[in-house]
């Protein structure tokens, strides 16, 4: 399913299982009070670490591997959040 008025994307599985929700710019998404989007992503890799949570490089960007988040950068700016469901 695709909500691009939205800047939301969910992708089903076998059996329409939510797999995973994606969140784009211009939307606003937090994690403990910290924003995700449209911030740099050393600005938010800080506030993530001092927060508490691990976080980890990876191909698209960062992963956040307890909370299944990964974050997109795009020009070193977070311009989406995928969060993993199952």
């Amino acid at each position: 399913m695709d909500f691009r008025d939205e800047h939301v994307q969910v992708l089903l599985s076998v059996g329409d299982v939510i797999r995973n929700i994606s969140v784009f710019r211009p939307r606003e998404v937090k994690l403990s009070g910290i924003q995700l989007l449209d911030v740099e992503i050393g600005v938010v890799e800080t506030q993530l670490r001092e927060a508490g949570f691990n976080v980890e490089a990876c191909d698209a960007g960062l992963w956040l591997p307890s909370e299944k988040v990964v974050l997109v950068v795009v020009d070193g700016r977070i311009d989406g959040v995928q969060i993993e469901t199952i």
